[in-house]
């Protein structure tokens, strides 16, 4: 049986990651698999074909390159007689409906797996999106529970059929070169005698860096804070405006940037914590690969977390859109209260069992021979 997988985003948000370890896993189980995406996968059992040009491309020039992929990919998948394609779903707009409808009429089978059930940063046409996941697929994947409630809500199809619940694997398959602290601290010129914490990946609102911010003014504890990852807003004046209101510029360490991805595990060696405050996820890698590296994860308690954390257990809990709240849990961290390797130990346990690409392929497979 042959298997595509269709990816526009790639390398661009380390979706690659996720692509190469499902797909590897996948061909594990006998299948013959392919990635059509922006990057050339190192994995030998995975064929692999740069078809999107969308990499450091203006807007404009993104959205053809985009946008023509899409196309070519579905005529190549179609010329080949993929048996399945599969393709992610984040913002559900006009792209998706058109090319779900091309890949239809040339007969093909569709799976998609919903990373976003309501658009989180972009806008797009609800009524679109709708159709987009109640319509013109075979099989449909989320990640959670959290995730199969909302996309039910938000299709108004309670008994939405061929709805699987399957986990968003680990990062075991990456293998980084292993860094101690004072390497990675050597690597950014940092000083060594400071604690870090670090918020890691693209800011935009409903990340909640504004409440770590806000949270880093009422926290007792003596840190520095990195931050790293591209900006989707227009600029960083918003936060600039709270570190110059409570006099934190010389506590914070931006990179305000692409993080590549020999940098990535420096920054997570010599971090304390990983923070994520959102204010709103279905699912998120980050807090896997903190948990895969050992880290604890400080996070807002939204549902889809804590089908994942268990409070003081495999990583830290505080209550949303609270500054307060996340200060006190910030202080408890740096007061000894926690027994830290346990939580880090428990932490990666965590995803090493129950995160598995292995088992998750196991999953998908039944999907996909039982059509």
């Amino acid at each position: 049986m042959k298997i595509a997988l269709v990816d526009p985003i790639g390398k661009k948000m380390g979706m690659n990651h996720y692509d190469d370890g499902l797909l590897n896993a996948l061909s594990t189980k006998g299948f013959s698999v392919f990635v059509f995406s922006n990057y050339k996968s190192t994995y030998g059992s995975i064929h692999s074909k740069i078809i999107f040009k969308n990499i450091d491309k203006p807007g404009w020039q993104s959205m053809w390159g985009t946008f023509s992929g899409l196309i070519k990919s579905v005529f190549f998948c179609r010329k080949q007689k993929m048996d399945w394609i599969i393709f992610h779903v984040f913002r559900g707009g006009l792209f998706d409906l058109f090319i779900l409808l091309l890949t239809k009429i040339f007969g093909l089978r569709i799976l998609l797996i919903v990373h976003d059930i309501e658009t989180i940063d972009t806008s797009t046409y609800k009524s679109v999106k709708r159709i987009v996941l109640s319509k013109f697929h075979d099989a449909m994947v989320v990640h959670n529970k959290f995730s199969e409630k909302k996309i039910k809500e938000f299709t108004a199809e309670p008994g939405l059929k061929n709805l699987y619940i399957i986990p968003h694997g680990n990062y075991e398959h990456i293998t980084w070169n292993n860094f101690s602290r004072e390497a990675a601290l050597d690597h950014f010129h940092l000083d060594i005698s400071a604690h870090y914490l670090l918020f890691f990946g693209q800011i935009k609102k409903t990340k909640g860096l504004d409440i770590l911010l806000e949270a880093m003014h009422l926290s007792k504890s003596n840190f520095k804070l990195i931050i790293a990852g591209k900006l989707r807003i227009k600029n960083f004046d918003p936060y600039q405006k709270i570190i110059d209101r409570y006099k934190l510029n010389d506590r914070i360490i931006p990179m305000l940037r692409f993080i590549r991805e020999e940098e990535v595990n420096k920054l997570f060696s010599l971090s304390d914590a990983v923070v994520l405050p959102y204010r709103t996820i279905y699912q998120s890698g980050v807090l896997l690969f903190a948990m895969g590296c050992g880290k604890i994860a400080i996070t807002s308690d939204l549902e889809p977390f804590k089908e994942i954390i268990q409070h003081e257990v495999n990583g830290l809990l505080f209550e949303k859109n609270n500054p307060q709240s996340l200060a006190a849990i910030i202080d408890e961290l740096y007061s000894g209260k926690h027994n830290i390797n346990l939580i880090e130990q428990k932490a990666k346990e965590t995803v090493d069992k129950n995160f598995s690409w292995n088992e998750i392929a196991e999953t998908f497979a039944g999907i996909l021979r039982k059509f």
